[in-house]
Formats: C-alpha cells, structure tokens, sequence
C-alpha cells in the first residue's frame, strides 16, 4: 500500500547529502556514486545535493557530478541556483555571535578550513557539542549547533536542509518534496528525510537516519546509494519523470 502510494505520488528528483553519502570518511568522492547519479540524470530525473558545506565547495561538487545545478548548501543556510543567483536562509553575523559565546565559555571551538560560508560558522567536530549547546541556550541566541559526523555549525535555529527544500518547492512546485527521494547518512539529514517521499540511508548512516529512512543500504557511502537506486527500479517505482 505504501509503495503504491509513492508510485501514484511519482518521484520526480533526488536529493542526495555530501559528506559520507557521495565521499567516503576521507572526503575522497565515490565514483559509483557519480556514475548513479549520471544514470538518473540520463533517465530525466532532477539530482540535487543537499550538503553542509559552504555554498560555493557545494555548488563546485554538484557541477563536477554532473548533478543539477540547484543546491542546497551550509545544511540549508544556502539555496544556490547559481554562482551568482544565491538565495540566503541562514545568518552569519548571528552565527558568529554564537561563536563568540563559544569562545567566552572556553569551548575552545576550532574554525574549519574550508571555503568561508555565506549563513553560518563551520567548526571542527573536536567541540564538546553538549557544553557548547548549554551555553548557547543560557546566551539567548537564537542560534542553533549542527552535527553532521564531518563538522558542527553554528546557525540560525530553525534552518535545515528540510526548511530549503520546501521554499524550493514554494518557487518551482515540481519540486513538491512528496516528490523527492532524499538520501544522507547524518543525523541532519532526517528532517528532509520526514518530508520527501521516499528516504534512503547508507549502511554509514547514524542511527537516526537509520530509523527515520525507508530503505537501508546494506552497503556504504556511493555503494549503498546505488544499492538505495536499485532497489526502487526493481519495485518498479523509478521511470522517467513526466514533464511539466
């Protein structure tokens, strides 16, 4: 019953994570993972990537995949249709207040190298993510600490990759996300999970998204995507896309 739900819905695009879905724990990109993703553009389907990086390393991933050249970026903090037509969600200089907080109560959080983001602060995974979410409470901020298993942001409460997707879909309503097959391996990925259609989880993924996902690879990182693209041709609830 619920497969033919999805089917009668029609699953119209992807929106596949970076970190630890396309690239392996070195950050080192999956080649089967790009060659799943050719696949489904060839067959017509949208393929968006919905990472925690910053706008632009996204954005750069998903034109060197050959994904479509909509984004989401910084765990939702950026909605990219291009490298000059950027929507922001997210805001840095209330992320940075957060930093300060961090800094004050001798957290000793670490900026990661990387591309500097346009909405948030993208620290090191080594912050002691409880300590820090205490004091960002008794701040009053309203900001809001991420773990993605790759790094911890620091961003506005209430931005996710689930909230861009939805003022994506506001935009273009193809994009409805009953549409969409979400795919991640993290923790953050499982509000997107909850709103798309169908869900996928790599046999990495956390325990969460274990449970908030409709199927679970049995294999990891661009093997168990791939495995997840599998199984839905063989339920027969993959064909091309009607247009429009």
């Amino acid at each position: 019953m619920r497969e033919g739900c999805w089917a009668a819905v029609g699953l119209r695009f992807f929106v596949i994570d970076i970190d630890g879905t396309l690239t392996d724990e070195g950050g080192a990109l999956d080649l089967e993972a790009v060659k799943t993703i050719r696949m489904l553009r060839a067959l017509g389907y949208e393929v968006l990537l919905a990472s925690a990086r910053s706008a632009w390393e996204a954005w750069t991933i998903a034109k060197a995949v050959q994904a479509s050249p909509i984004v989401i970026a910084e765990n939702g903090g950026v909605l990219a249709f291009s490298p000059k037509e950027l929507l922001l969600l997210g805001d840095r200089a209330l992320a940075l207040r957060g930093l300060e907080v961090l800094e004050k109560e001798g957290l000793g959080p670490r900026v990661k190298e990387t591309v500097p983001p346009l909405t948030c602060v993208i620290l090191e995974p080594s912050l002691p993510s409880e300590r820090a979410r205490g004091a960002l409470e008794r701040s009053g901020l309203d900001v809001q600490l991420v773990e993605t298993g790759f790094s911890v942001l620091l961003t506005k409460k209430g931005v996710d990759k689930a909230r861009a997707l939805g003022v994506l879909a506001s935009m273009r309503p193809s994009f409805g996300p009953q549409g969409g097959v979400a795919v991640g391996d993290g923790d953050n990925d499982v509000p997107l999970f909850t709103l798309c259609g169908y869900s996928i989880a790599v046999a990495n993924a956390s325990p969460s998204a274990k449970r908030a996902a409709k199927y679970v690879a049995g294999h990891k990182y661009g093997a168990g995507l791939h495995e997840g693209v599998e199984a839905l041709l063989r339920q027969g609830l993959l064909a091309p896309p009607a247009k429009g």
